[in-house]
């Protein structure tokens, strides 16, 4: 009895044993579970952490590209508007030159015209001028020509000397009836030759004067007549000078 008695006590502090390790062996592997979850809590938080500081960063640099992205495209727009702008000031620049350059072309157009209409209005005033005296000259002349005709009218003209006073239309008619005569010839004191002034001078050589002779021609043979040397006779009949 005593044996089933020790028995059954050691088999029950062999369960009881039992249990209590594996009431421990439980709580050691509960308490390893527990400290691997934690781990692995911290893990995927750690990991939660740094995917989301990633993701930060990535957004960061996204923004921060785009930013760069939307200033340079600003940059670029801000120079294509100043390109642009420096276009249209040179095209205005140009269409500024260009009305200056044609504004000075019709001014210096203007003053040509203006030239020539004042080159041809002084001419034109120096051609009247020229013909309103070349008209008083021809007045003059006329006036003149007139007076000298109403005073040949009034007063025979005298040709030759004047204290002679033979007039010309004397001289002319006297050439004239000389033309009606033969041709003479001229003797000197008996022998026929030429006639000589009181210097000795030939004087002519014959008493036929040209056909229409002018008046100084008259009065130059009117002359001769009168200087005649003393003995000087018509052929056969003597005629007193």
């Amino acid at each position: 009895m005593h044996n089933k008695l020790l028995i059954a006590l050691t088999s029950c502090a062999l369960i009881m044993g039992l249990s209590a390790c594996s009431s421990n062996e439980t709580a050691s592997t509960s308490n390893n579970s527990k400290a691997k979850a934690e781990e692995k809590a911290q893990k995927e938080t750690e990991q939660a952490q740094k995917a989301e500081e990633k993701a930060k960063q990535e957004e960061q640099q996204r923004q921060e590209a785009e930013a760069q992205k939307q200033a340079e495209e600003k940059a670029k727009q801000e120079a294509e508007a100043q390109k642009q702008a420096e276009e249209k000031a040179k095209q205005e620049a140009e269409a500024q030159r260009q009305a200056e350059e044609k504004a000075k072309q019709e001014q210096a157009e203007r003053e040509e015209q203006q030239r020539q209409v004042e080159e041809k209005a002084k001419q034109e005033e120096q051609q009247r001028q020229a013909q309103e005296q070349a008209r008083k000259q021809q007045a003059a002349q006329a006036q003149k020509q007139r007076e000298v005709k109403k005073q040949k009218k009034e007063e025979p003209e005298i040709c030759g000397s004047p204290e002679v006073g033979i007039t010309c239309e004397h001289l002319q008619k006297e050439w004239e009836n000389e033309q009606k005569l033969p041709k003479p010839k001229y003797t000197i004191n008996g022998t026929t030759g030429q006639i000589f002034d009181e210097d000795g001078n030939e004087i002519i050589d014959e008493t036929k004067l040209p056909d229409n002779p002018t008046e100084e021609e008259l009065a130059k043979h009117h002359k001769e007549l009168h200087n005649r040397p003393p003995g000087w006779t018509w052929e056969g009949k003597e005629r007193g000078e």
